[in-house]
């Protein structure tokens, strides 16, 4: 075992084609005369062509070409260590893009469905609920109705390099050659081409089935990230999926090439530990940092073999630090009497996480609920309920619940930080909903605290805690933060827009709890993801020490702009905004 090396300091380097390996090479030199001791790359494994970012990753066995390919790569890495530089290196284990044919394992298993040697590589559910997509892949691609597209003459059949395939404008799928029952490839073309009729029987002897995007909130039947069709979820809980994805990556980190890694969205993982503890075995010398949202008061697992998360919490104590806690109560007397809002923030948080739940992953709620369904299946006091009160029971308590989700495992005692949230939740739900029976919130509850065992059991708990933290992501970073103005500065991941103000002494105490249990996490004042830099933010936390001379800005501006207000637009939460 070697000696693992823990960063200094890093610097984020966003690579993309128009600032490459070689770009990244020349500005070695720079970043080790700031005394940064390691350079900090997004993502840069095979990307989908044109990506701006590296998190829509195609091929785990690639470096990314538009960056320079494996040559830049070497290039790069040895500007660094000639710069006395290490290098962390940003992984994505959650999903992958299937946007394009550049996915040969979605690819095969489009063409082969369950039997594709990769069909267990992908988080699909080739059993749900509705007969019509049973061993089949939603491809909810379509601009209309499947049948307008076909008779419109928008799907084309066409020759691929390894067969025939469907083209619908930039999207392209193949045909599984079984599908053709022996007929002749130009034969096949010609009819198609001519006859719509004949084109639709090959599509639905196909392993996916082609639809209407509209369809896809609804009844898309793979895990994907959050609410992106495009991305959809690994199964990197099975061993092979682990090595397939990670081989390259680990080989980096084995020779030096690279110190440690950031664990992008760690929460869509069905189990977060076991990945861990399998990266943790296969790389023991790397420097590990996970990309943990904590809710305020939030600890990160202690038994996670990492050495700390990406620093949000951090994040959100600093900006909170500066906030003048006597600018609280102007500030809100102005924002209520100027927007009219008057909802505190964890209602509204509470409605948007429903929201989601209800319209952006609605076919994550249906999953849920027929899951939910099976379970009661074999509980005979619990049979009755209907699939309405099941899907109500579920939304009500993701919607409650204080975290983005629980790590319980099957088999294992559930820790009392869990059983604290998952408790929390319940009542959450029964306050809000008291028409709901308490008796159905309990058996989830038990289901989830392990009182009521078995396989279906645990497959519910698994899908549950892989939903709720997309919900959360969805509903109130990217929703509730954008109806709760009162000082945006505060809007912030892993942050609590209802709190106003963190004294100093109660900072310390934080950092010192840090120092004690995480000493070598990560620290960041910005990432990539903060809805504003720190800057901004520095900027932005002034107006609780102005809140007067806000008032008069506000009322002034606003006087200004009536006159442009067209039909009651922009609402007044936007205009504060």
């Amino acid at each position: 075992m070697g000696t693992r090396t823990t960063p200094s300091s890093t610097y984020r380097l966003q690579l993309h084609k128009g600032f490459d390996f070689d770009a990244a090479a020349a500005v070695a030199p720079y970043l080790a005369a700031l005394g940064l001791s390691h350079a900090y790359c997004s993502p840069y494994l095979q990307a989908e062509q044109g990506s701006s970012h590296g998190y829509d990753v195609v091929d785990h066995a690639r470096v990314n070409e538009e960056l320079g390919g494996a040559d830049a790569h070497a290039r790069f890495s040895r500007a660094l260590r000639s710069n006395g530089l290490g290098q962390v290196l940003d992984v994505v284990p959650n999903h992958m893009s299937i946007a394009s044919a550049e996915n040969s394992w979605w690819w095969d298993v489009l063409k082969r469905g369950q039997q594709s040697e990769f069909a267990k590589f992908f988080d699909v559910d080739w059993n749900p609920p509705e007969p019509k997509l049973r061993g089949k892949i939603l491809m909810p691609i379509l601009g209309d109705h499947y049948g307008r597209v076909l008779e419109a003459g928008e799907l084309k059949l066409e020759r691929a390099p390894d067969g025939l395939a469907v083209r619908y404008f930039e999207h392209l799928l193949p045909i599984d050659p079984q599908s053709m029952q022996g007929e002749d490839t130009d034969r096949l073309l010609e009819r198609a081409g001519a006859d719509s009729e004949e084109l639709h029987r090959l599509l639905e002897r196909q392993h996916y089935r082609l639809a209407s995007w509209r369809t896809a909130g609804r009844e898309l039947d793979y895990r994907r990230f959050f609410d992106i069709n495009s991305l959809a979820g690994l199964r990197v809980e099975d061993e092979e999926v682990f090595l397939e994805t990670h081989a390259l990556v680990l080989r980096w980190l084995a020779a030096g090439v690279a110190d440690g890694l950031r664990v992008d969205h760690p929460d869509g993982l069905r189990d977060p530990r076991a990945y861990l503890e399998r990266l943790d075995e296969a790389a023991p010398d790397a420097w590990i940092v996970v990309e943990k949202i904590l809710a305020p008061g939030e600890s990160l697992p202690s038994d996670w073999p990492v050495a700390g998360t990406t620093g949000y919490e951090f994040l959100n104590r600093l900006t909170q630090a500066y906030v003048d806690p006597d600018g609280e109560a102007p500030l809100t007397r102005l924002y209520q009497e100027f927007t009219g809002v008057r909802q505190d923030f964890a209602e509204i948080a509470y409605e948007a996480k429903k929201g989601v739940l209800g319209e952006l992953l609605a076919s994550d709620r249906r999953r849920l609920t027929s899951g939910f369904v099976r379970v009661c299946e074999g509980h005979r006091n619990y049979r009755d309920y209907t699939r309405h009160e099941l899907g109500e029971v579920l939304e009500e308590f993701i919607a409650s619940l204080p975290v983005y989700r629980t790590y319980i495992r099957p088999g294992e005692p559930v820790s009392e930080a869990d059983r604290r949230q998952v408790l929390a939740a319940a009542a959450g739900a029964k306050r809000r909903r008291p028409d709901l029976d308490p008796n159905l919130v309990d058996f989830l509850v038990a289901v989830i605290l392990q009182e009521h065992t078995g396989e279906l059991e645990s497959e519910l708990v698994a899908r549950l805690q892989q939903t709720t933290g997309a919900v959360s992501a969805k509903g109130v970073e990217d929703t509730a933060f954008y109806r709760y103005h009162r000082l945006v500065a505060l809007n912030e991941v892993g942050g609590d827009p209802a709190a106003f103000g963190l004294g100093l002494d109660e900072f310390h105490q934080a950092a010192g709890r840090t120092a004690r249990e995480w000493p070598t996490t990560m620290l960041a004042g910005s990432t990539h993801d903060t809805k504003r830099s720190e800057d901004v933010r520095a900027r932005l936390v002034l107006l609780a020490e102005n809140p007067l001379r806000w008032r008069s800005a506000v009322e002034r501006w606003g006087a200004l702009n009536e006159k442009h207000r067209r039909g009651g637009l922009p609402d007044r939460n936007t205009e504060y905004l």
